[in-house]
C-alpha cells in the first residue's frame, strides 16, 4: 500500500492538487474499511474536498487508477456496479440472526455476520404461579432487546452498502418486530413467510 500511495501521491502532486485534498485522500485511503476479505476503494475528489469514497467488497477487474481532469474517471466504478443488486438475506430468530449481504451480479456473500442477543429467559412457560406474569413479560423484552441488536446492526449494514432490498425470514415473532424497528432505512423491507 505504501509504495503504491507514494506513486499516486506524485502523479497527483506533480499535476498540481493540493497539499490538502492529497493529504485527505491519504488519510481516507488508509483508514480501516471495517470489512473483512478483499476490497475495493474509488475515491473521486475535487480541487477543494473529497466527494466519492466507496469502499465494496470483493475483488475488481478494474486497474488501479490516478486520473486529475475536468470529468472523473468512474469507468472502472462504473463497470464494477453496472449489474449489481446489493440485497440482504436476515434469518432471524429470537436470540439474534444471520445475515448474509450479496451483490447480485456477483454470485457470492460479500459480508456475513452473526448477532447473538440475551439466550436466557426466552422461553414463556406456564409455571411460576403469582409471578407468571413476570417471566413472560422478561421473555418478551429479552425478544425485543434481541431484534434491536439486530436491528442496530442492518442500520451499521445499511449505511455502510446501501443494499436495496433486506429479506426477513425465519422465527414470525422475530422478524415481525424486526420488520417494526427498520421503519425508515432506505432499503425495501420485505417479510417472507417461509425459509
Amino acid at each position: 500500500l505504501d509504495a503504491r500511495w507514494t506513486t499516486a501521491r506524485h502523479q497527483l502532486e506533480h499535476e498540481g492538487v493540493t497539499g490538502a485534498v492529497v493529504g485527505e485522500l491519504e488519510h481516507r485511503l488508509r483508514e480501516p474499511t471495517g470489512l473483512s476479505g478483499e476490497v475495493w476503494r474509488t475515491l473521486v475528489a475535487t480541487p477543494d474536498e473529497v466527494v466519492l469514497d466507496e469502499v465494496r467488497a470483493g475483488q475488481t477487474t478494474w486497474p488501479e487508477t490516478v486520473a486529475v481532469g475536468p470529468l472523473p474517471d468512474v469507468a472502472g466504478w462504473l463497470t464494477q456496479n453496472d449489474g449489481t443488486f446489493p440485497f440482504a438475506l436476515v434469518r432471524s430468530d429470537r436470540t439474534g440472526a444471520d445475515i448474509d449481504l450479496f451483490l447480485a451480479g456477483r454470485g457470492a456473500v460479500a459480508e456475513s455476520t452473526t448477532v447473538e442477543g440475551q439466550t436466557s429467559d426466552l422461553r414463556k412457560l406456564p409455571v411460576g404461579d403469582w409471578a407468571q406474569d413476570k417471566y413472560q413479560q422478561r421473555a418478551e423484552n429479552n425478544w425485543h432487546a434481541n431484534a434491536k441488536l439486530v436491528a442496530d446492526q442492518l442500520r451499521d449494514l445499511d449505511a455502510r452498502h446501501r443494499p436495496r432490498l433486506v429479506v426477513l425470514c425465519g422465527d414470525v415473532r422475530a422478524r415481525s418486530d424486526l420488520a417494526d424497528l427498520l421503519e425508515g432505512i432506505d432499503a425495501t423491507v420485505v417479510v417472507s413467510e417461509s425459509g
